[in-house]
């Protein structure tokens, strides 16, 4: 049996959860939509876009609007040097058309 203080955090945790992703969703598109580089990929009536974000730092994020995948993260070392450190795919065609087994 649940405790009624248990069901009141769980609903206080859920409550929280919910505003802050009404709170992020507006800066998060901001900061997308100045990156300016957005592409768009069709295939088979899927469409995916990916969003460049980088930071001050040099350190660059390519993110998928299917399923919010990081393809790629750029990351500078400290020579100054981009590397990508995520392991996947290069290109944002195999997250659409199922050689991805996670998608």
């Amino acid at each position: 049996m649940v405790s009624a203080r248990d069901a009141t955090s769980a609903c206080l945790v859920g409550a929280l959860g919910a505003v802050s992703i009404f709170l992020v969703q507006p800066w998060l598109s901001r900061f997308a939509s100045s990156a300016k580089q957005r592409r768009a990929i069709r295939l088979r009536a899927q469409q995916a876009k990916v969003f460049k974000l980088t930071n001050k730092g040099g350190m660059e994020a390519h993110i998928l609007s299917v399923g919010a995948a990081i393809q790629r993260l750029m990351v500078p070392d400290k020579h100054g040097a981009l590397d990508d450190v995520v392991l996947g795919f290069d290109d944002a065609l195999p997250y659409l058309d199922g050689r991805s087994p996670y998608f």
